[in-house]
């Protein structure tokens, strides 16, 4: 292997391994700092409320990342239950989606104003940041757990909790035969809003 496959290959792993955590840790904190608002209390007495990103690393959620540009990060420690209402976690799961099409968007303007170099570093680090966060935002979307919107049936149907092996498995197919070229279809037009 030559000196300059692993510089590409450094390269790579110095864009792609910082998208993903910036997408988990900001969807996580938001999701956790919401519910804390709300009423529970249990994010912060974990000492998950934070920016720590190796708090919420799922292992499985991680690979799914690398190997199809889609995944899932581990949720932040919240019980629903401490909620003034038991119909909040509803609002800050939905918060929770969103932020991460905020983030992205975000990042789009950093990058229509300060126009960095297209074969620079800062400019393929932000269209990473962009890519991954409107994946995580439009995968979250699936009905199946572990991912937000599995969450969401199971708050409805609690026995739903009980799928989530085949639903992992289901999420592995759905990627492996190759589901996700919907959605990125969907992600490079948004994209194009920057060109």
């Amino acid at each position: 292997m030559s000196i300059q496959v692993l510089i590409e290959a450094l390269r790579e792993f110095l864009v792609i391994i910082p998208s993903i955590l910036l997408a988990i840790t900001f969807r996580e904190y938001i999701v956790g700092y919401i519910a804390y608002k709300l009423g529970d209390t249990t994010p912060v007495d974990t000492g998950l409320l934070s920016f720590n990103p190796f708090n919420f690393i799922d292992n499985i959620g991680l690979i799914f990342f690398i190997a199809f540009g889609y995944g899932w990060g581990k949720q932040i420690a919240v019980d629903f239950r401490n909620l003034k209402k038991r119909s909040y976690y509803l609002y800050f799961e939905l918060i929770g989606i969103f932020s991460n099409f905020v983030l992205a968007l975000f990042f789009m303007l950093l990058i229509i104003l300060y126009r960095p170099s297209p074969v620079g570093y800062i400019y393929n680090l932000f269209m990473n940041i962009i890519k991954i966060n409107l994946n995580y935002f439009i995968v979250s979307f699936l009905p199946l757990l572990p991912l937000p919107g599995g969450r969401v049936v199971a708050f409805f149907w609690e026995d739903y909790n009980r799928t989530e092996f085949f639903c992992l498995i289901l999420l592995f197919l759905f990627f492996i035969l190759g589901g996700g070229n919907v959605f990125d279809v969907a992600v490079v037009n948004f994209m194009k809003i920057i060109e």
